[in-house]
């Protein structure tokens, strides 16, 4: 009799046992499926944020070589500098569009954050040495830049300069063309104007556009292998980013991390 009497409420309380684990997992999987109901919708904006970054952020779409940077004064190339020097971090992403990424996908994270410093970086020499060549170009030509009636296009010399090393064109040399209507002469580039001035001032550019352009060649190379190098590897982490994080959200997973945002959920 003790023995159908324990065997009885020990069923009791395995049955008991089963009723609160299965009352636990069904309040658990009520309030998983609450929070993923409040993080659907945040995740779907942290996945427009992140589309949005990835397209329009100036670290992915603006990578700097000897061909590509401003056609413009000199002065403001320096204003574009010191302007890149005061950036620093991810910059353009939410605070907690960050928070997501550096919990959640702390590899990433690293990576890209690796990549924004190193293309800061690179875009910052890039600019000194432009700037370094518009300054030996004017030192020697003793032109102002862009103003008054002879004139010269430093930063379009360093730009068609860098051009013609790495892909052909503008092809063949400058050329000294008179310029009637302004009683003046021209030095230009396949039709790229890049010296207003007298006809000896033009001859001198000539000579002084040919040196510079064999003295920088490997230079000028090196520097557009390195923006080509970074340019691949902003190629491959938008691609992941994409992949990892705003198609996984798009075909119903959600974002993962936290922030200070969905902490509170």
């Amino acid at each position: 009799m003790v023995v159908d009497w324990f065997s009885q409420n020990w069923i009791s309380v395995i049955a008991v046992l089963i009723s609160c684990i299965s009352i636990a997992i069904s309040v658990m999987g009520n309030k998983l499926q609450k929070r993923a109901q409040l993080l659907r919708p945040h995740s779907d904006r942290i996945c427009d944020t992140f589309e949005t970054w990835i397209e329009s952020n100036e670290v992915f779409n603006n990578i700097l070589d000897t061909t590509n940077i401003p056609d413009d004064k000199i002065e403001r190339l320096r204003s574009q500098l010191s302007i890149l020097e005061r950036k620093s971090g991810l910059t353009n992403l939410l605070p907690y569009t960050i928070e997501h990424l550096k919990t959640g996908y702390p590899d990433l994270y690293d990576r890209v954050l690796d990549f924004f410093n190193a293309v800061s970086s690179h875009n910052k020499r890039v600019l000194k040495y432009s700037l370094l060549l518009c300054e030996r170009l004017k030192s020697e030509l003793k032109l102002p830049d862009r103003c008054g009636e002879d004139f010269v296009y430093y930063a379009r010399i360093v730009i068609n300069i860098s051009r013609n090393i790495l892909t052909g064109y503008p092809s063949g040399d400058p050329e000294v063309k008179e310029e009637k209507q302004k009683g003046k002469y021209i030095l230009q580039w396949n039709r790229i104007g890049l010296i207003i001035a007298e006809k000896e001032a033009c001859q001198r550019g000539f000579e002084v556009i040919k040196d510079l352009r064999e003295r920088e060649r490997d230079k000028i190379i090196e520097s557009w292998r390195k923006a080509e190098e970074l340019r691949s590897t902003a190629k491959t982490l938008r691609e992941e980013i994409r992949v990892r994080i705003i198609e996984y959200i798009r075909l119903g997973g959600l974002i993962k991390g936290k922030c200070s945002i969905c902490s509170r959920l």
